[in-house]
């Protein structure tokens, strides 16, 4: 019982300060590693601060670094708005 209950109470805690994390970057632009698409149709990224992004384009931006306005964040995750004519979309090198 004293198990589930301290994990319940670093879950909240974890979450609150994850959100709190994310909200200092709201508002900004930064470049996002876009990973591929998800369910809900839209990509999902990583920020250098390792925030989880979501944002609408299109599926051929996978592996690429895009700049990315972060809008909104919603249970654990940011949102946000492909930057127009974003300057640093460039592909990553592929190693084999």
């Amino acid at each position: 019982e004293e198990k589930v209950r301290r994990s319940q109470v670093l879950g909240e805690i974890t979450a609150r300060t994850g959100a709190e994390h994310a909200r200092r970057f709201l508002g900004r632009t930064m470049r996002v590693l876009v990973e591929g698409k998800q369910r809900e149709g839209l990509l999902q990224g990583l920020t250098d601060h390792y925030l989880d992004v979501r944002f609408a384009g299109s599926p051929s931006l996978a592996g690429q670094l895009v700049d990315v306005r972060l809008d909104d964040v919603r249970d654990g995750t940011v949102y946000g708005e492909l930057a127009e004519a974003s300057p640093s979309r460039t592909p990553l090198p592929v190693r084999s």
